[in-house]
C-alpha cells in the first residue's frame, strides 16, 4: 500500500482517490458518497466540511463558504464578475493591496477573515485526513488536478494552500489529462485523437489530445470558467421562481434561507431529470398557500422544460469543442473519441447534442464521471511516487506530455515584449530570451528592468513578475524560464560572462493573511460596512426576481441598473458611507421595481 492520493479539488464538488488493495478506489464521505461538496462552514465554535457544511448554507449563509475555486489566485478586479454572477451568502471584500478576502460573521457576532488560499488549506487537510483514515496510514503525498485554463498565479494559490496543510504535492496536473489516464484510452491503429469534454459543477474545459501508442500529447485546450452545473442550477432556479410568480408568490420577500433552500431544490430536480422525465416541485415550502383543499401545492417540472432552458448553454460548450478543433486544424473521424467528464455530463441533452454535431465519433460515458479526474490523478500520483522512490510498477501508466497553454512574454526596459514561452511549449523545458543593452559610457553599468507577462487567449497581458539587473557593456542580459511539473514559473537570469551574479527561483506568490492583518480588518469593519453587505444580499434577491421577467420590455435596462447599484454598494465598504443613504437606496430600488413589474407601469 502506498500512502498517496489523487485530489480533484472542484468548484462545487471534490473527490479523492487512493491506491488500496491493488486498486484505485474513492474515499467515501461521512454520508457514504464518493464526492464531497466543496463547502466550509464555521459557527457555534465548530468547523464543518463537505455535506455538513452545505447543509449549513441555508441556516448560516453568512458563515458558509463555497465556490472559492472561482476566485482563487485572482485580484479583486478579476473577481467582480464572479461576485455579480454568484449568489454568495458570505462577503468578499478587498484589502489595501487589491486582494480579495473572505469575511464571515457567525450568528453570535464572531467575525472571521481569510484569503481564499486559506480555504484550500482547510479543505485539503480535510480530504487528506479522510484518505488517511480510510487506508489506515498517514497520507502526505498527492497529485492535485487543476483546470486546463488555470493561470500560473491560480496554480500557485493551490500549491500555497496545500503546503500549509503539510501535504507534499508531487504535481499539479490538468484535469483533462487526468481524465484521459482514467479512461485508459488506447490507440487501436497506433494513433488517434481524443477530446475531453469536462462539464463540471462550475466550469467547462475541453482538451484535444493525440495518442500515439502509450504517449498522450496535449495539443490544445479551451473552455469557459462560467459554464457548468451551477449555470444549469440557475436555469432550474429561474424555472421554479417563474412557477412561484405565476402562482402569486412574491419571490422578492423570500428570505435568504428560503433562497438557499430553493437553490437546493433546483439542484435536486436537475439531477433527477437526468434519470426520469418529470419531477414534482412542492411550492408550499416557499410561501405558497393552497387555494382549496384539493390543491397540494405540487407542480410537475418536466425534462423538456429544463432542456429548453439549457440548450443554448449546452450548445455553447459544443461550440467551444468545435473552436478548439478548428484552432488545431483537425477534424474528428471514426476511431476518435469524446470522453465525457464531470457530473453535469450526465444530463441526457449533452450526449444527444454531441452525437448530433459529431456523427460517427465514439462518445464515451463512464458511470461515475465526477470521479474520473481524481482516479486519473491517483494513477499519476502512484507512478510519480514509484519513480521518485525507485519502486517498480506492476502495471503501465501512459506518459502524458503537457504544454504551456498561456503565452509568457519578457520585456527588457521599454522594448517591445518578446515571447519566451509560446503556447504549446512542453512543460519542464527551459527557454531563453536575451538582449544586449547599448551604453553611451563604456565605464558605466546600467540597470536593465525585466518584466514577465502572461498573455491570455484574448491577448490581454498581465505582469506577473519584475526584476532589475546590473548590465555590463558588451554583455547580454538574459532570462531563462520554464513551467515546471507543479505548474510554477521557474526562472534564471543574469549577465553573460558573470555567472557569480546569476539568480534563480520561482515567480512568488503573496503570503497568507496573518492573524495580525485579520484582526486589523475586523477592527476596521464599521457599522456602515455591515449595512452595505446586508444591502448587497437584498439586492441580489431583487436581481433574481428580475430574471423571472426576461420577457418584459424593460428587463435589460432594469438588470443593468441593479448591477450598477450592486457595484456601488461594494464600493461603499471601507468608506464610512452614510447608512441612511444605503438604506434609502435599497428602499427606492424596491419601490421602483414594484412599479415596473408588479404594477406594470414604467
Amino acid at each position: 500500500m502506498l500512502p498517496i492520493c489523487g485530489i480533484d479539488f472542484g468548484t462545487c464538488f471534490s473527490c479523492v482517490y487512493v491506491f488500496k488493495d491493488n486498486h484505485f478506489v474513492p474515499v467515501p464521505s461521512e454520508t457514504g458518497e464518493n464526492t464531497y461538496p466543496t463547502y466550509y462552514s464555521i459557527h457555534d465554535g465548530y468547523e464543518y466540511f463537505g455535506e455538513a457544511a452545505k447543509r449549513s448554507a441555508s441556516r448560516f449563509p453568512e458563515c458558509t463558504v463555497f465556490d472559492i475555486k472561482r476566485i482563487l489566485g485572482l485580484t479583486y478586479k478579476e473577481v467582480v464578475e464572479v461576485i455579480e454572477r454568484t449568489q454568495y451568502g458570505f462577503s468578499i471584500l478587498i484589502d489595501q493591496n487589491e486582494r480579495p478576502y473572505i469575511y464571515l460573521q457567525e450568528p453570535n457576532g464572531t467575525q472571521h477573515c481569510f484569503y481564499p488560499e486559506y480555504f484550500v488549506t482547510k479543505f485539503i487537510s480535510y480530504l487528506v485526513g479522510r484518505a488517511s483514515s480510510f487506508i489506515g496510514e498517514d497520507v502526505r503525498e498527492c497529485v492535485i488536478t487543476v483546470p486546463a485554463y488555470f493561470t500560473l498565479n491560480q496554480k500557485n494559490a493551490i500549491l500555497w494552500g496545500a503546503s500549509q496543510a503539510c501535504v507534499h504535492v508531487q504535481e499539479t496536473f490538468p484535469e483533462p489529462c487526468a481524465a484521459a489516464l482514467a479512461y485508459q484510452v488506447v490507440a487501436v491503429n497506433g494513433i488517434c485523437h481524443v477530446v475531453i469534454f469536462d462539464l463540471g459543477g462550475g466550469t467547462f474545459d475541453t482538451t484535444l489530445m493525440r495518442i500515439v501508442q502509450d504517449n498522450i500529447q496535449v495539443l490544445m485546450s479551451d473552455g469557459d470558467p462560467f459554464l457548468g452545473g451551477q449555470d444549469f442550477d440557475n436555469h432550474m432556479m429561474l424555472i421554479l421562481m417563474q412557477v412561484l410568480v405565476e402562482n402569486n408568490v412574491d419571490v422578492r420577500v423570500l428570505s435568504l434561507m428560503q433562497l438557499q433552500e430553493l437553490r437546493a431544490e433546483a439542484e435536486r430536480i436537475k439531477k433527477e431529470l437526468s434519470v426520469v422525465c418529470d419531477v414534482d416541485f412542492d411550492m408550499t415550502r416557499f410561501n405558497y398557500h393552497p387555494v382549496d383543499e384539493d390543491d397540494d401545492g405540487e407542480v410537475v417540472i418536466t425534462r423538456d422544460i429544463f432542456e429548453a432552458h439549457i440548450k443554448n448553454d449546452v450548445y455553447r460548450a459544443v461550440c467551444i469543442v468545435s473552436r478548439c478543433l478548428k484552432r488545431a486544424n483537425l477534424t474528428l473521424s471514426e476511431g476518435d473519441s469524446i470522453l465525457l467528464v464531470g457530473g453535469s455530463s450526465r444530463i441526457p441533452l449533452v450526449q444527444k447534442m454531441l452525437e448530433s454535431c459529431f456523427p460517427g465519433v465514439n462518445i464515451r460515458f463512464n458511470g461515475n464521471p465526477d470521479e474520473i479526474v481524481a482516479n486519473g490523478a491517483c494513477a499519476l500520483s502512484r507512478k510519480t511516487y514509484c519513480e521518485s522512490h525507485n519502486i517498480g510498477l506492476d502495471d503501465h501508466t501512459p506518459t502524458v506530455h503537457t504544454i504551456v497553454i498561456r503565452k509568457v512574454e519578457v520585456q527588457f526596459d521599454d522594448d517591445a515584449p518578446t515571447t519566451i514561452l509560446p503556447v504549446g511549449t512542453l512543460t519542464s523545458v527551459w527557454k531563453q530570451c536575451a538582449v544586449k543593452p547599448s551604453f553611451s559610457n563604456a565605464f558605466r553599468r546600467k540597470d536593465v528592468k525585466i518584466r514577465v507577462l502572461e498573455v491570455d487567449e484574448q491577448g490581454n497581458k498581465k505582469v506577473i513578475g519584475a526584476v532589475s539587473v546590473k548590465a555590463h557593456i558588451g554583455r547580454k542580459v538574459f532570462i531563462e524560464m520554464m513551467v515546471d511539473k507543479l505548474g510554477r514559473l521557474a526562472y534564471k537570469y543574469g549577465v553573460e560572462g558573470y555567472p557569480e551574479d546569476d539568480k534563480a527561483g520561482l515567480i512568488p506568490f503573496q503570503a497568507e493573511m496573518t492573524k495580525e492583518k485579520a484582526k486589523l480588518v475586523n477592527h476596521s469593519m464599521s457599522q456602515s460596512d455591515l449595512v452595505a453587505m446586508k444591502a448587497q444580499k437584498t439586492l441580489k434577491q431583487y436581481i433574481l426576481y428580475v430574471e423571472t421577467k426576461a420577457g418584459h420590455p424593460h428587463y435589460t435596462k432594469t438588470k443593468e441598473y441593479l448591477n450598477q447599484v450592486l457595484i456601488w454598494l461594494q464600493r461603499c465598504i471601507g468608506t464610512n458611507a452614510d447608512i441612511n443613504v444605503i438604506n434609502s437606496t435599497v428602499t427606492n430600488t424596491y419601490n421602483w421595481l414594484n412599479q415596473c413589474f408588479a404594477l406594470h407601469v414604467c
